[in-house]
């Protein structure tokens, strides 16, 4: 049987440090046949040089930060690939990585698959805080095979750090929400997917490592983005809150974890209730 072809689609700004590895251990792991890839969202000159160290890519360079969401619909218009796995610039991938996404993703009635990673959740975080190299990378995945061998588990969202979505669902689904500039659409998208009855399933036996935050070099203006994304994600979705959305839009204004958290927490819940899993 013929291996389909993947489309890895890593959407970048100027960051080099972390792009660059992120690269060649895809280009190093991934042994099925793939095309790679990169929206650029930054011309600067760093990024520019670090991409020209892998002339094998397909590179689509924008002139200005047009934010993940056009840049991600910019890589899937370009896609050849049956299925598409979306990975963010600041992760590490493990051998045979993409051969367990595409097990996942081809059973029935499957919308999108994900791995486990140091930075999936407030609620499941593993290593987190430690710097870890690709061969670290590789270790740790070995051990989550050990623990939770073909383990795979039905969950009401995915995030989006590495994503794989098969090209014919995304055609019936649609592209990304370009309202969500940085953040919150993987969520958005894992609800779409379940209201047209689609299954999300995370691979607990697939380890990535991911640096937290480390897609973008301007922490504080993406914060302020990501606040803004949240605050759209409330509104777009009100129609499912079990109270009034402006309650949920006053999130943006708050300033400790734990309280976001607990309102998360209580947000997640009503909206499970509403959309099934």
């Amino acid at each position: 049987m013929t291996t389909p072809l993947v489309s890895i689609i890593v959407v970048t700004m100027n960051t080099p440090r972390l792009t660059g590895p992120c690269l060649q251990s895809v280009i190093q792991n991934t042994s099925v046949p793939y095309e790679l890839i990169v929206v650029s969202n930054s011309p600067a000159k760093a990024i520019q040089n670090c991409l020209a160290d892998h002339p094998k890519l397909r590179i689509i360079q924008n002139a200005k930060n047009l934010g993940y969401t056009k840049a991600a619909n910019q890589g899937i218009k370009e896609a050849k690939g049956k299925f598409l796995c979306f990975l963010n610039s600041d992760t590490l991938v493990p051998p045979k990585w993409m051969e367990r996404l595409l097990k996942a993703v081809q059973k029935p009635n499957v919308g999108a698959v994900g791995p486990v990673s140091n930075t999936i959740s407030w609620t499941d975080r593993w290593l987190n805080g430690l710097s870890v190299n690709e061969t670290a990378t590789s270790l740790i995945d070995e051990a989550f095979q050990r623990w939770y061998p073909n383990k795979v588990e039905k969950i009401s969202w995915l995030n989006g750090f590495c994503l794989m979505i098969p090209k014919p669902v995304i055609e019936r689904v649609g592209l990304f929400d370009e309202r969500f500039f940085f953040g919150w659409e993987d969520l958005d998208y894992s609800f779409r997917l379940r209201l047209q009855g689609y299954r999300l399933i995370r691979l607990k036996n697939l380890f990535l490592y991911h640096q937290t935050e480390g897609s973008s070099p301007d922490t504080e203006k993406m914060t302020r983005l990501n606040q803004e994304a949240r605050c759209e994600f409330f509104l777009k979705w009100r129609p499912f809150l079990p109270d009034s959305p402006a309650k949920y839009v006053s999130l943006v204004k708050m300033q400790t974890q734990n309280k976001l958290i607990l309102e998360w927490v209580k947000f997640r819940t009503a909206l499970n209730n509403k959309i099934p899993l």
